[in-house]
């Protein structure tokens, strides 16, 4: 897997796994299970789903997004907004029961984020949709 990342240009992620690996070791959180599963997560997304996934795990229960405002943000970034529904179903965010349900990231997520230590060596983490435009009203 650490491989296939370099090969695909995100090699970056392989800092991803090496952090989950040594995290592993200490943290009693983190059962063969979950570790497990946490290296398929990491070998399934690219570097830019797990940068998404960030952003709301940094919002946290101050993040204005709500599942009705998915097409304003895919008028500004259809990767974006496709990639919400991928972890959606992932169940790396909160689910849409409604239009109004807020977009959160799932305890899950939070733990995986940790866990892999996620950094992010780009200056583009400024500009991302979600972290500039907390909420469609600023669309």
């Amino acid at each position: 897997m650490m491989l296939k990342s370099k090969n695909q240009y995100e090699e970056h992620k392989v800092h991803f796994y090496a952090n989950l690996f040594a995290n592993a070791c200490f943290d009693e959180a983190l059962s063969a299970d979950i570790v497990s599963w946490f290296m398929l997560v990491l070998d399934k997304l690219t570097f830019s789903h797990i940068e998404t996934l960030n952003e709301f795990v940094l919002l946290g229960s101050s993040s204005k997004w709500v599942w009705g405002y998915l097409n304003a943000i895919a008028d500004k970034s259809h990767v974006v907004a496709a990639q919400l529904e991928e972890l959606k179903g992932m169940r790396l965010l909160s689910s849409d029961y409604w239009g109004d349900t807020p977009i959160e990231a799932t305890l899950i997520a939070v733990q995986f984020i940790q866990a892999i230590g996620f950094s992010n060596p780009f200056d583009s983490q400024y500009y991302h949709v979600i972290r500039s435009n907390n909420g469609a009203t600023y669309i």
